[in-house]
């Protein structure tokens, strides 16, 4: 009977990159649904924010000012690198107000831009309130 020693170690050391692509898989891809759930609450809330008292909120800077003051999760700085749109302006009372979110996320799993061709995900967001 040949000896078995170290046969679990060599066995171990074939699964191991494979467990951590997978583990770090999952990780991406929870903070991939943790953004977009995220962002999409604040292009929500943004909107609303856009569409009340139209008169003295008028420009991106003001809604892109009381997004990163109050709004962004923690874990989050999108706002500050996403492009965010808002249209129209001037608004006009029982018009609408579309607010637009356009963030890039990067992967943090080795060898995924390989797999993927691309080692960013890029995710747009829009919401629409109606201007009181």
């Amino acid at each position: 009977m040949k000896s078995q020693k170290g046969q679990a170690a060599v066995e171990f050391a074939l699964v191991l990159p494979i467990l951590i692509l997978l583990v770090c898989g999952v990780i991406d891809f929870g903070r991939m649904l943790y953004t977009a759930n995220s962002l999409t609450s604040v292009c929500e809330r943004a909107a609303r924010y856009a569409s009340i008292d139209y008169t003295s909120k008028q420009d991106k800077e003001t809604i892109r000012t009381y997004i990163n003051g109050t709004l962004i999760p923690p874990g989050i700085d999108a706002i500050k690198t996403a492009n965010l749109d808002v249209q129209p302006i001037p608004r006009v009372s029982g018009g609408t107000v579309t607010v637009n979110i356009t963030y890039t996320m990067s992967y943090i799993t080795p060898f995924i831009s390989n797999l993927l061709s691309s080692s960013t995900k890029t995710m747009n967001f829009s919401s629409t309130c109606r201007v009181e």
